[in-house]
Order: structure tokens, then C-alpha cells, then sequence
């Protein structure tokens, strides 16, 4: 089996995950105690010591994993919850609690070279989202679309944070869409979920065999 993904460490608890799930859903067993392993068939006599192997590599995987990618999730989870920072509802949100008029660059309305409020980031802090509001000279292109940005010299800089009950709202659907419509969250979480749900088949298996060994004496 093979997967194509840059990340070594969740390309091998992916592979592990899977063939666990596999050779459980499909019942797998070992022919005669064989395992062929690339161009060369070997056989095991003791499967209990092979299998705690095998599982304790499955451990080493799911650690890995942790260790690597925990920091690296959470810089490009920031990364993705930026990129929301044009949203319509964060800036109707924003126009609202300010009473400034804070311009989407998605909106595509702006006269060459002029000077408007926009998010120019947004991060979170504590328990709190904030956004950076500043008053930038818009450049588009002949596409429409935003070619260049710089601030203002002495223009308008402001730290605002979303708070009360409307910015709890918009804080939890600024996580949800950069969960749901930006690829680092599934990414970073779906190794997990493999690696789980084969360990719950396993431990589902064992006590299905169990039962059965009790329900047979």
C-alpha cells in the first residue's frame, strides 16, 4: 500500500491505521503463521509475540505523530483562521461593534491607489479573537483583484477584540469555517481518527472473542 503525502510521520500512522482496519473488517489472518514481507515469505511461531510488535510499532506511530505535527497544526490552524479575516459576517460584525466602515478586500470596489479600513490580520489570544484594523492604500490589477496593499502613514491602527455574546458567536463560526472550509484541521485530526477507530475495533474484537471463548466452557 502506498500513499503520496510529504508528511512522513502521518503517512505512516495513516498506513498503519488503515491495514489494522483492513485485516480486522476483512478477518484477516496469517496463512500458516506467514507473513510476506516485500520478496521474501517468513514464518512466525510465536503470533502473541509478533502482534504486541506490531502493536507497539502502531504506539510509536501514534506518538510520532503527536510530537511532530502539535506545533505545526496550530501555526497553520492560525494560518487558516486568517485567511477568514474578509469574511462578510466578521466584517459586518466588526462595522457593527465599531461603528467604523471596515471594507472586505473581496468586494473589489476600490478605486486604484485609495485608503481604506480593512483586517489586515486576525488572531487569537487567550480565550479571545482580535482583529487588527488599519488603514491601507489599496492597489487592484487590471483583473479586479487586490494586486498591492500598504498602510497609511499616520493613518488609523486598532486592536479590537471580539467580545459579548455576538463575538462569542462569530468567534466560534470564524473556528468552524476554518475548520470545515480550510484543510489544516481534517488534515492534522484524520490520522487520529483512523488510529482510534482501529484501536476500537480491536478492542471490540478481543472482546467478541472472549465472550465467545466464555459462552463455549
Amino acid at each position: 500500500m502506498s500513499l503520496q503525502d510529504s508528511n512522513a510521520e502521518r503517512r505512516n500512522l495513516t498506513l498503519i491505521s488503515l491495514s489494522f482496519i483492513i485485516y480486522i473488517i476483512g478477518e484477516g489472518s496469517l496463512t500458516e503463521n506467514e507473513l510476506r514481507l516485500q520478496v521474501i515469505s517468513v514464518t512466525f511461531r510465536d503470533i502473541e509475540a509478533l502482534t504486541m510488535i506490531v502493536w507497539a510499532a502502531f504506539a510509536w506511530c501514534l506518538y510520532r505523530y503527536a510530537v511532530v505535527n502539535r506545533g505545526a497544526f496550530v501555526d497553520e490552524y492560525s494560518r487558516d483562521i486568517n485567511s477568514l479575516k474578509d469574511h462578510r459576517f466578521l466584517i459586518s460584525y466588526l462595522n457593527h461593534l465599531t461603528g467604523k466602515s471596515i471594507r472586505s478586500r473581496n468586494s473589489l470596489n476600490f478605486l486604484g491607489g485609495d485608503s481604506s479600513l480593512v483586517v489586515e490580520s486576525l488572531h487569537r489570544k487567550g480565550l479571545f479573537f482580535y482583529a487588527r484594523i488599519c488603514e491601507k492604500k489599496i492597489n487592484i490589477s487590471i483583473e479586479n483583484k487586490v494586486s498591492g496593499e500598504r498602510r497609511v502613514e499616520n493613518g488609523l491602527y486598532e486592536l479590537v477584540r471580539l467580545g459579548g455574546i455576538r463575538g462569542f458567536f462569530v468567534s466560534v463560526r470564524l473556528l468552524f469555517s476554518a475548520a470545515i472550509f480550510r484543510p489544516s484541521f481534517f488534515g492534522y485530526i484524520s490520522p487520529y481518527l483512523l488510529s482510534f477507530f482501529a484501536i476500537f475495533l480491536a478492542i471490540d474484537k478481543y472482546i467478541c472473542k472472549e465472550t465467545s471463548i466464555i459462552a463455549s466452557v
